[in-house]
């Protein structure tokens, strides 16, 4: 933690458990809860000892990880991704954004080359009987947390745009990695804000996206 000049603060401590992830596939997200009061993260995908990566017939099961930023006590909560949506590519979870101290938006997002991204927003509500801070090891028979779609970014409007660079389903569709809650909007509606990361590459675009929830 660094205060608004940068100057460092304290370290907040995560489980050590948390050192078990997959090369490239570690913390990715990061949110605090309106209140002040809790920090939450995941890794992109599932930690080596909880099983597999996403494949086209079952999800990646991840640890979100709360943590009380007055106390420094952390809760983990297994949550479940979707299968990825096609035979060759990845798919993890992204992004998180607090709605308050127990709900939560989550950033699914993958790509595959013949197809290009997939980009979901699933909103999720914590759960004492997915709470798995004392498992050591997830398992198909893990309680995980329920979701509901939010939005699939490949179904929203998008003329206007110009054609995308490399195969895309839509041209609003990029590499997406970064979500937050903005202003809001004239009508008193809350709005969210996405940011896609062009990893350098001619062929995407580094764009903000504005949602209205």
């Amino acid at each position: 933690e660094l205060d608004r000049t940068g100057r460092f603060r304290r370290n907040v401590p995560v489980p050590s458990r948390f050192t078990d992830v997959r090369k490239n596939k570690a913390f990715e997200s990061i949110t605090v809860s309106p209140s002040g009061r809790y920090l939450f993260t995941t890794t992109e995908v599932a930690l080596e000892r909880d099983g597999p990566t996403a494949t086209p017939v079952s999800g990646t099961r991840v640890r979100i990880l709360r943590i009380d930023l007055r106390s420094g006590e952390p809760t983990e909560y297994a949550y479940e991704t979707d299968p990825t949506p096609h035979e060759l590519g990845d798919w993890g979870v992204s992004d998180l954004e607090a709605l308050s101290d127990t709900e939560l938006l989550v950033l699914e997002r993958g790509w595959s080359r013949p197809h290009g991204n997939t980009v979901r927003i699933y909103e999720t509500k914590l759960d004492a009987r997915a709470t798995c801070t004392a498992v050591h090891q997830l398992s198909s028979q893990t309680s995980t947390l329920s979701k509901t779609l939010r939005a699939d970014l490949s179904t929203l409007p998008a003329s206007g745009l110009p054609e995308p660079k490399q195969p895309q389903p839509s041209p609003l569709l990029d590499n997406y990695e970064g979500m937050a809650l903005g202003p809001r909007a004239s009508d008193g509606r809350q709005t969210l804000l996405l940011i896609s990361d062009d990893n350098g590459h001619a062929t995407q675009v580094a764009r903000i996206l504005v949602l209205v929830l």
